[in-house]
């Protein structure tokens, strides 16, 4: 049974192989027609988009710059009355300084008036005067607020002005120049008309401007416009910018087609600008398109046929060659499997015995990580954690087992004084040299710790204080007569405590710090305990 199962497996990939190629051929084929289905569909829509985006893009490219332009050229007319005011301004100023305190108001106005015929367009008014030719309030309160600035002015309604004024002085006239706004306006639309014609948007002049009352203003291709321009305006009713279609004459083929217009407002101008195209240029597009689809649909049919066969033929070919060669691997393949059961025996007692071996690295790296984590790195004795874990242990079996213990803190007199003179590498030597002293004159049993700084602590078990006041002195004696190296002497201050029954460790720690302050309070190099107090 188990030898008819690995035929079954093995000559397998010769018929699912060539059957899973016969199927990827079909989907092939049949994505590629529904492709070229729908890009057919899709031929004259897309072309339409696409030329709809174009001319889209060159509208609003040119009603970009005829804002521009228009802005342009009337902040240089601006700009030009401000300059003739300036000039005018310098000679009123000059006339205004003479003859404020020897005339009045009236006579410098008919002075400077009679000085400013020489300059074009300039002249001087008084504020009443000019208050009742603003175009509206709000040009009123700037030319009151303000020292100069551009209004709208008029003698009559028809005839509207745009004019530069600046206040002259601390009076109430103001010098001032003038450009009607027709002819402004005028002479800024013949300018922006030549600079579109040059910029030469549409070469089949498909390209138009139109103003709100319907005048041809660019391409006069446009025949019998009377009948397209309200339509025009129509779509632009609640819109700023549209696409219409409307029946056309093509000029190149003289038929009257369906045509494509995107038109769109210049506010600033009242003006509307479009372009468009014919829908037979789209349709002799797509047609040349479609041809071409045709082409390429055919050629990758045939293809497809071509790769087709050789794919068939090749896949049946590697199929046997794998069938036979997993006939092959399956029987050598049951040899290896016993082989490979012998192997994973003798693995696994070697990999027991790595992990027996790695156990214990493991527990030796525990205890070195614990010595580096209760260790002063510096003096190598127990650090603040660990001597304070110390003496609770000690606190605790001294109320356990009422075992009498002491405890000693100890700090290095002016240690302050030697990091400064002579450099924190000294102050370094000295607290790792002291410390090594001091730990050979403890016994096994006793601890010491570095509690912070200079500080230090040394727990003395089993040891009652008479005792201990003669290890502390030993120490203190030994500290004050030792010759460090590039200090002259160095002495510390002892604090000395016997441990009492159920005492708290805060409790305990505040007598000896009491002590200590008295060793250090009545001139150091002393060790002060319980009968040191009086």
């Amino acid at each position: 049974m188990e030898n008819k199962i690995i035929k079954l497996i093995a000559f397998g990939p010769l018929i699912f192989i060539p059957l899973f190629v016969y199927m990827i051929i079909f989907f092939v084929a049949k994505e590629n027609k529904n492709n070229f289905e729908k890009m057919l569909s899709k031929v004259k829509i897309d072309l339409i988009n696409t030329q709809k985006h174009e001319i889209k893009l060159k509208v609003d490219g040119i009603v970009d710059l005829i804002e521009y332009q228009s802005l342009h050229n009337k902040q240089e007319i601006i700009n030009k009355l401000k300059n003739e005011v300036s000039i005018a301004y310098k000679f009123a100023t000059k006339l205004y300084e003479v003859n404020k305190h020897s005339k009045s108001k009236k006579e410098i106005q008919l002075l400077i008036n009679k000085t400013l015929t020489n300059f074009k367009n300039s002249f001087i008014i008084d504020f009443n005067t000019l208050s009742n030719n603003l175009n509206s309030k709000k040009e009123l309160f700037l030319i009151k607020n303000q020292t100069e600035g551009v209004v709208t002015t008029f003698y009559k309604p028809e005839d509207k002005q745009l004019t530069y004024l600046r206040a002259l002085g601390n009076s109430d006239l103001y010098i001032g120049s003038t450009v009607n706004l027709k002819i402004m306006e005028t002479m800024n639309r013949s300018a922006l008309l030549k600079s579109i014609e040059r910029v030469n948007i549409d070469k089949k002049n498909y390209f138009f401007i139109i103003d709100k009352n319907g005048n041809l203003l660019l391409n006069n291709s446009y025949q019998n416009r009377e009948n397209i321009f309200p339509k025009i305006f129509k779509s632009l009713e609640n819109e700023n910018s549209n696409f219409l279609s409307y029946m056309w004459k093509d000029s190149n083929t003289k038929q009257i087609e369906k045509r494509f217009s995107y038109v769109k407002k210049i506010p600033s101008l009242s003006w509307i600008a479009g372009v468009g195209f014919h829908e037979s240029t789209i349709n002799n597009t797509a047609s040349n398109n479609t041809i071409v689809l045709y082409s390429d649909y055919n050629s990758k049919v045939n293809d497809i046929i071509t790769i087709s066969i050789i794919a068939v033929v090749f896949s049946s070919i590697i199929s046997y060659l794998i069938s036979v060669y997993l006939d092959n691997t399956f029987l050598k393949y049951n040899k290896k499997i016993k082989r490979k059961e012998k192997e994973l025996i003798n693995l696994n007692n070697s990999l027991e015995s790595k992990i027996l071996d790695r156990t214990k690295k493991l527990e030796d790296s525990k205890k070195a990580f614990e010595l580096l984590a209760t260790t002063d790195n510096l003096t190598q004795v127990h650090n603040r954690y660990s001597i304070l874990e110390r003496l609770n242990e000690e606190i605790k079996r001294n109320t356990r087992y009422s075992t009498s213990f002491c405890v000693l803190m100890y700090d290095i007199d002016h240690f302050k004084n030697v990091n400064d003179t002579y450099g924190h590498d000294v102050g370094d030597y000295i607290l790792s040299k002291s410390t090594l002293i001091i730990k050979d004159l403890l016994r096994d049993v006793d601890i010491i710790g570095r509690y912070g700084g200079e500080e230090f602590l040394i727990i003395l078990p089993n040891t009652a204080l008479n005792d201990a006041r003669i290890v502390a002195e030993r120490i203190r004696s030994t500290v004050e007569s030792y010759e460090f190296e590039q200090i002259t002497q160095l002495t510390i201050s002892l604090g000395l405590v016997e441990g009492i029954d159920k005492e708290e460790i805060s409790t305990l720690f505040k007598r000896l710090d009491n002590l200590l302050y008295v060793s250090k309070n009545n001139g150091r190099n002393r060790v002060s305990d319980s009968s040191t107090i009086t």
